[in-house]
């Protein structure tokens, strides 16, 4: 009852949340066999409640035995979450005894497994907004053995790789590609592997991490696993390649999906394509370091002078789409003129409880990997609390009809979200008649972006025709 209610709340609030959830391979979440989700954990709490809200059966978690204590663990259980304790924080579990705590977190999940149940498990163990997956721990691997074996092999325990791809991990109206993968069967592992020849899950642990034996089942199904996300994910080596990454996507994506004929709908597509400018970025920094490093001057060069005139690339090709901006400018100043009142009503009517989300979680938290989930769940509070607020005072003072409350309502919601585009198209517009203006008053200046733009995209235009022809 408890875990259903959260669970309805937390998905109205992650569809208001999130721009897009966009899902590939959805069907593969409707199985009748147990089910054992392993996804990467780049945003704490956020991950989980996406993944739950796509299936349709409850979801078991096994969670950070640090966070359950005397009170939570009540709630805790009733949305079922299994504490797992990490020998990492052994100093802040004094008093538990880990190992006997996490036998009982093995036998739970090997009950519930045996159950045909759905458990999510997060191997890295950790969470860091970044694109890379970490080194995987291997609970995973011997959770799924050991209830395969308690069952001889006849489980058909279906081991279910997702990958989570957000556009912005800590941002309100971003978007989130969930990339499911083919589950693993776990067939060939009924003649390799057998429980009574391992020693205590410890030591478990460091033989399998330790062993550079291929034999090894639980380091072959750990790898195996890893293997599967990283397919599933944008994964870049460091900080440095994955802002590069994105410089790329800001200016060369819409062209690449322009001379592909594809539509920017098409997320997968676009999580295929990113994946190629990875893995071209990776073949010229083996084959032409230099090149690619001078290239990445000039375009932290064009780029920077782009932020410096508060304009972006995107306006170069509206222009070129548009080649009266002026006329298109003062289209939208007409739109925004008219729409204007509508703006008010939901700004006037949406601000503070839109506000207040992200000030609550920048007071709770310097984490930004906590930023988002907390944001979302404040933010589930602060609307609902303000509505019901405004609401009372309306009926109270003004409107004493219930339909018409009930349309008010709606038009609160529905100029809410209005806000929102009327904001982003407003400080598009304003980038168009910042560029009109640098464009009059300074035409030399856009003569030189112009050109340091040709130059790169040649760059690019050249680099894409090699990796192709080198089939890499």
């Amino acid at each position: 009852m408890i875990y259903n209610f959260f669970k309805f709340i937390l998905s109205v609030g992650l569809k208001v949340f999130f721009k897009r959830i966009l899902v590939h391979n959805k069907h593969l979440l409707r199985t009748d066999a147990p089910l054992l989700i392993v996804a990467n954990h780049p945003n704490t709490f956020m991950d989980p409640m996406l993944i739950a809200h796509l299936l349709n059966q409850q979801v078991y978690f096994l969670a950070n035995g640090g966070v359950f204590n005397k009170i939570t663990k009540i709630l805790f259980k009733q949305l079922n979450m299994v504490p797992i304790y990490r020998k990492a924080d052994a100093s802040a579990n004094v008093g538990v005894n880990m190992r006997e705590q996490n036998n009982k977190a093995f036998s739970t999940c090997y009950e519930y497994l045996g159950k045909k149940r759905t458990i999510l498990i997060f191997p890295e163990g950790s969470s860091i907004i970044e694109r890379r997956l970490r080194e995987l721990k291997t609970g995973t691997a011997r959770i799924a053995l050991g209830a395969e074996f308690e069952n001889n092999f006849e489980l058909n325990l279906q081991i279910l790789p997702i990958g989570v791809n957000y556009s912005d991990a800590t941002r309100f109206r971003s978007e989130v590609f969930i990339n499911i993968g083919e589950p693993i069967s776990l067939k060939d592992f009924k003649e390799k592997y057998n429980p009574e020849t391992s020693e205590t899950i410890e030591n478990n642990v460091n033989n399998a991490e330790n062993s550079s034996q291929k034999s090894n089942p639980v380091k072959e199904l750990t790898e195996k696993i890893g293997e599967k996300l990283l397919e599933l994910m944008i994964v870049t080596d460091d900080e440095a390649e994955d802002k590069f990454i994105q410089n790329i996507e800001k200016i060369y994506k819409n062209r690449l999906f322009e001379d592909e004929n594809i539509s920017l709908d098409t997320k997968i597509k676009d999580f295929e394509l990113t994946k190629h400018i990875v893995k071209a970025a990776k073949y010229f920094e083996a084959t032409n370091p230099k090149v690619l490093d001078n290239f990445k001057i000039k375009l932290d060069s064009y780029l920077g002078n782009l932020q410096k005139l508060k304009i972006s690339d995107a306006v170069f090709s509206q222009s070129k789409k548009n080649k009266n901006i002026l006329v298109s400018s003062l289209f939208s100043m007409l739109f925004m003129t008219v729409c204007f009142p509508f703006f008010v009503f939901g700004f006037l009517n949406n601000y503070l409880p839109y506000k207040l989300p992200s000030i609550i979680s920048r007071k709770i938290t310097d984490d930004e990997t906590f930023f988002a989930p907390i944001m979302l769940a404040s933010g589930i509070f602060t609307f609902i609390s303000y509505y019901c607020v405004v609401l009372w005072a309306v009926q109270t003072f003004w409107l004493h009809n219930f339909l018409w409350l009930l349309g008010y309502f709606v038009l609160m919601v529905l100029s809410g979200f209005f806000a929102l585009f009327y904001t982003a198209f407003f400080e598009n517009v304003k980038e168009n008649w910042q560029f009109i203006s640098i464009f009059y008053k300074k035409n030399t200046l856009i003569s030189t972006l112009v050109a340091q733009r040709k130059e790169i995209f040649n760059f690019l235009e050249n680099a894409k025709k090699e990796y192709l022809l080198s089939d890499v």
